[in-house]
């Protein structure tokens, strides 16, 4: 029996439906990628490395966390000596990398911008604790001429 022209919309309706959800289920997670996943708010168990990957369209979300080196520059930190006189460092930078067996543990606690309560907000912090203990002379002689800046800061 040959298609009439409602048959042929139905079917064409049903392939671009098709073709939709096709097009909102297939993700790609980049290289030195790892993709985490959310149903309903909720972080599910499963991760994804590099490559194409399928969800469930409209219910499932992704979100791509780097796990290779990356720099965090943090910006104009302010640094109050024990003698009262404020300075600021235009920046610090920081290089770290987050493990794979780490990301679901750093995401379930920190959310996926983990890095400004652990790098960001700690750099801050960090660099208050210490100058507020130290005199000027101390934080620019001392300090700054100094290879302890890491260590002294970040352990």
């Amino acid at each position: 029996a040959p298609m009439n022209n409602a048959t042929g919309t139905i079917l064409l309706v049903i392939v671009a439906l098709i073709g939709v959800i096709f097009q909102f289920s297939l993700h790609r997670v980049d290289e030195g990628h790892i993709a985490v996943y959310y149903r309903g708010g909720a972080l599910l168990q499963s991760t994804s490395a590099p490559g194409f990957h399928f969800m469930l369209p409209f219910i499932t979300n992704y979100v791509s966390i780097q796990v290779t080196t990356q720099t965090d520059e943090v910006k104009d930190i302010p640094c109050g000596t024990s003698g009262g006189v404020m300075i600021y460092f235009d920046r610090i930078e920081v290089v770290n990398r987050l493990s794979i067996d780490s990301v679901l543990d750093v995401v379930r606690n920190f959310t996926p911008d983990y890095d400004k309560p652990l790098i960001f907000d700690k750099v801050h912090h960090e660099v208050n604790q210490f100058c507020s203990t130290q005199n000027l002379h101390s934080v620019y002689i001392d300090l700054l001429f100094s290879k302890t800046w890491t260590t002294t800061l970040l352990g």
